[in-house]
């Protein structure tokens, strides 16, 4: 099970990276250049990013730089983005105000309890830019009050309410065998 739960990160930062290339670029929006990774796990987006380097360079899209954000020891020191900070993401950040063009953060907002929800969003809108995005992952979707507190942060939800990405139990088996 623990190793369906990697190949489901790994498939699920390759995703993101190509729904954030195909997004940009259908907005006519700048690729963005500085991302926060809360819960970043061993660096799996910045590893994924490392290895889809090709095609974003196929795509004329500059490789931003990931700053892990990771409070478990074990997944912080096997971590190798040299861009790492070992934080509990319900904390405030060491960031100043509007410095991050993107926040993300996949499989760990719904280990949070509603208050380190709100502080982890309160913070994640301090540091991101004004026209910055937030993009979370969770096993649930999101509940219409969640959606209502994102959006009176200032964000705008650019995916259905409730819409997930995750594989499928038939998916991750197919992967594993």
């Amino acid at each position: 099970q623990q190793h369906s739960g990697e190949i489901a990160s790994y498939l699920i930062n390759r995703g993101e990276i190509s729904y954030h290339l195909n997004y940009f670029s259908q907005t006519n929006q700048q690729f963005p250049q500085t991302i926060d990774d809360l819960g970043s796990g061993p660096s799996m987006s910045y590893n994924a990013y490392q290895e889809f380097q090709p095609e974003l360079e196929r795509s004329g899209v500059k490789a931003p730089t990931i700053i892990d954000i990771e409070k478990n020891e074990s997944m912080f020191t096997n971590g190798n983005n040299p861009n790492k900070i070992q934080q509990d993401i319900t904390k405030p950040l060491p960031f100043s105000d509007k410095q991050v063009d993107l926040v993300q953060s996949t499989f760990v907002f719904h280990w949070l309890k509603p208050q380190e929800t709100l502080q982890s969003l309160i913070e994640t809108n301090r540091i991101t830019k004004i026209g910055g995005h937030l993009c979370l992952i969770c096993r649930e979707p999101f509940s219409n009050s969640f959606i209502s507190a994102v959006e009176q942060l200032g964000y705008q939800v650019i995916t259905e309410h409730g819409e997930i990405l995750s594989p499928n139990q038939k998916m991750l088996d197919a992967i594993t065998q």
